[in-house]
């Protein structure tokens, strides 16, 4: 995956965390964007897909933060999102932030991996509903 699809999830993150954020703030924020990225792709590939994917996103990351060797997937749906909340909350803030995002981050190359890094990035990353709407009216001649 590029850098420029990779600063998109931790500009997500990062907008989802806000300024001086703890580790539960940061667990938390995780957490929410996991849930909304679950709640985009379940309709379409169905919990199971999810939970492999979950699973299998966790067991990547892990090569780089051997703590998510730990965490918990036991949840009946097997995507036991509690559990990286939980463990990222016994991070200290930094470490929370760089394991928050390497499995964000991992999820999303795993996806793109999967169904293509255009399609990824619209799924996972949806362009705001009236991305015009912020801009002044302009002046219509007479």
């Amino acid at each position: 995956m590029d850098d420029q699809e990779n600063q998109g999830i931790d500009c997500r993150l990062a907008q989802a965390i806000g300024e001086n954020a703890d580790a539960v703030a940061i667990a938390e924020a995780v957490a929410s964007l996991w849930l909304e990225f679950e709640a985009a792709l379940r309709p379409i590939v169905g919990p199971a897909a999810v939970t492999a994917l979950y699973r299998r996103s966790l067991n990547l990351a892990s090569a780089t933060i051997p703590g998510f060797n730990r965490v918990s997937t036991s949840s009946a749906e097997g995507n036991d999102v509690d559990g990286l909340r939980e463990y990222l909350m016994q991070c200290s803030a930094s470490d929370a932030l760089t394991s928050g995002s390497s499995f964000l981050r991992t999820f999303h190359e795993l996806l793109a991996s999967l169904i293509g890094p255009s399609l990824a990035q619209r799924l996972l990353c949806p362009v705001p509903m009236d991305p015009l709407s912020d801009l002044p009216p302009q002046d219509v001649p007479p």
